[in-house]
């Protein structure tokens, strides 16, 4: 199974993916980019997620939703999508499975471990998705690209040498 995890705007910090609380605490100026994502969004870095016993700002963020896909619903929905846009392809068999949970957030606020077995569940744009991003384009904002998406969520670290990047096209 594949996961992705857009490449930041402004480049890569160093030889791995951290969880924000690192960055907060190791790399101050990246943690000021990355926290600019969570404005307007509450205390979500701050949500706990049982099945790691952890806090989101513990974790790195993956989608199973090939980026292509969302880029695509995007600009079905009226956004002019994420093309331009590189992602980091994640291997799930390099991850401890161990450290993999899953949020679901289609009207419910769900979380468990990550099961190999439902991972076409998991891989899919729903209609909570579809219905924010069209709200959005209506209101000329920039929606939550992952809103509704289901989440997977790593506790660690994860090394970047040697990880495909894939481009987002037209």
């Amino acid at each position: 199974m594949k996961f992705y995890h857009l490449v930041p705007l402004k480049g890569v910090v160093g030889d791995e993916l951290m969880p924000l609380r690192q960055l907060r605490s190791e790399l101050p100026e990246v943690y000021a980019r990355a926290e600019e994502k969570y404005k307007g969004r509450g205390r979500v870095p701050f949500n706990y997620i049982p099945p790691l016993d952890c806090y989101w700002e513990e974790t790195i963020f993956l989608s199973p939703v090939h980026p292509q896909v969302i880029h695509g619903a995007l600009v079905r929905c009226g956004l002019r999508g994420l093309v331009g846009r590189r992602a980091f392809v994640v291997d799930s068999g390099i991850l401890d499975p161990d450290c993999l949970a899953v949020g679901e957030f289609d009207g419910e606020e769900r979380y468990e471990r990550f099961d190999p077995s439902s991972f076409r569940r998991y891989n899919r744009i729903g209609e909570t998705t579809l219905v924010h991003y069209r709200e959005a384009a209506a209101a000329d904002r920039w929606p939550f690209v992952y809103a509704g998406i289901t989440h997977v969520f790593y506790r660690g670290r994860i090394p970047i040498a040697g990880l495909p990047v894939i481009p987002v096209r037209h």
